[in-house]
């Protein structure tokens, strides 16, 4: 996965916020909404900075391909849950316990994997592709919970962990 995200990857000029981590990621201040993926951002960067340095790169080319190592990893991980995520839904689907789910989960990943939102982890620059990975991982939980595999301090720390990534994922209590 983690191939073919970075050597597929995204290289145009931004949308969004994209434009404005790129130019400030190493004075990048805390955004209130999403403090964070600031935080995976910074960090990111300051740990991948330094793979990108040569002298005829510019500041902001540089900064882009640090940030776009965070999104393939955030893909990489969401590769990942999302395989735990069709198990769960796999088994919503099972009539009987020893049913073969294998190839219903295998097509649920595939349908999960192959939407439109996984160009979030083709090196995008921008404040999802952490929280795309934490919605599923919530969403997984909270299915395991609801089977009664996990207490409810799973999905709670799950969404907790949602809301600090991104505001916006209150709406994920509704």
């Amino acid at each position: 996965g983690a191939w073919l995200f970075w050597t597929c990857r995204i290289c145009h000029t931004y949308l969004g916020d994209g434009a404005v981590i790129i130019q400030e990621v190493g004075a990048y201040e805390f955004h209130h909404r999403e403090p964070l993926t600031s935080l995976l951002q910074r960090t990111v960067y300051g740990a991948t900075n330094a793979w990108f340095l040569a002298p005829s790169r510019s500041m902001e080319s540089v900064g882009q391909d640090a940030v776009a190592v965070g999104s393939v990893a955030a893909g990489c991980l969401f590769l990942v849950l999302s395989w735990f995520l069709a198990g769960e839904l796999s088994r919503l689907a099972s009539s009987r316990e020893g049913d073969d789910r294998r190839p219903l989960m295998l097509l649920i990943w595939l349908v999960l994997v192959t939407q439109g939102y996984i160009q979030l982890f083709f090196g995008y620059v921008e404040n999802y592709s952490f929280h795309a990975a934490g919605v599923v991982l919530f969403l997984w939980l909270s299915l395991r919970y609801l089977r009664g595999a996990c207490t409810l301090l799973c999905p709670a720390l799950g969404l907790c962990l949602c809301v600090a990534l991104h505001l916006s994922s209150m709406l994920l209590v509704f």
